[in-house]
Parts: structure tokens; sequence; C-alpha cells
């Protein structure tokens, strides 16, 4: 009779630590979608601000393409993070109520903890794929912010360059004053 207590116990005990298991992979799945939106909003107003600008706008197209190619990529690549889904949650409260009302406690604990144990298992894949996504959009979305701010850089060096060439002040007089000087 002791025997069957404490394997009881051992079952409660293995049952109570897989189910928080299962939990704490639940609560993952949901920080790592609360991430990806993160990026999906940051990257939205990236693409915002971009739009909006004169600047942006002004660009040649060899300056355009790089960034706005990065942004999209960013925005696949978190929306893959962000949508993956498949995931088991077991069990069933119909197939659990069908299958194990009537029956032991022992023998329904056990099936469970093999279900919660296949349902981790299961998955594990989904999640480590989307971490996978969500690692690359922020390493891109990092990567863009990187190439605007060097865009940014080369353009005012270009314009402060090209502002006060003896063409352009040449130019400028003649604009002027309709007559070369």
């Amino acid at each position: 009779m002791a025997k069957d207590q404490t394997t009881t116990n051992s079952d409660r005990l293995i049952f109570d630590e897989v189910k928080e298991r299962l939990r704490d992979q639940f609560e993952s799945i949901d920080s790592i979608d609360t991430k990806a939106g993160i990026v999906l909003g940051f990257d939205g107003a990236i693409l915002a601000a971009l739009l909006n600008s004169e600047w942006f706008r002004g660009l040649p197209i060899y300056f355009l393409v790089p960034i706005l190619l990065l942004i999209c990529l960013v925005t696949g690549i978190a929306l893959k993070a962000f949508l993956i889904k498949g995931y088991r949650k077991d069990p069933e409260p119909s197939q659990l109520i069908k299958g194990y009302q009537g029956k032991m406690e022992k023998e329904t604990l056990g099936q469970l903890i093999r279900n919660f144990e296949e349902s981790f298992n299961d998955n594990s894949e989904p999640i480590e794929e989307k971490k996978k996504y969500l690692n690359w959009s922020f390493k891109l979305l990092a990567l863009a912010v990187v190439v605007m701010a060097f865009v940014a850089f080369l353009s005012s060096i270009s314009d402060n360059l090209t502002s006060y060439t003896s063409w352009k002040i040449h130019r400028q007089e003649v604009i002027r004053h309709g007559r070369f000087r």
C-alpha cells in the first residue's frame, strides 16, 4: 500500500513538473510573438518616417533600394516568426473525458504525463524556428538602421561637397545676375 502511495505521489510530482514546463513553453511562445510584434512596429515606424521624409524621397535610387530591401526583409522575416503556428496543447478536454472518465487516477495521470511530454517535444521545433526568425529580424533591423545612418552620412557629405564648388558658385552668379562675372 505504501509503495502504491509513493508511486502516486511521484506521478503527481512528475505531472506538476511537466505541466509547469509546458506552461513555460507557451509563455515563451507569447514572449517571442510580442518581440516579433515590436520588431514589426519599429519597422513600420521607420518606414513611415522615411516615406514622409523629403530627404528620403530625394535620395538617388541606389540609396533607396538597399534601405527598402532591408526593411522589406525585416518585415517578411518578423512576420514569419510571428505567424509560425502548429503548437500542440494537450489534453483535449473531450478526448480526456471520453477516454479516462471513471478510470484510476494513476492511469489518467500517467497518460496525461505522456501527452504533456509529447506536446512539449512537438512544440520545441516550431519554437526554435520562431527564435531563429526573430533573431534574424533583429539582426536585419539593426543592419537597416546602420545602412540608413551610413546613407544619411554619405548624403550629407555629398551635399556639403557639392554645395560650395566653384562651378556651383559660378552657376549661382549667372542665375542671380543673368551674366558671367
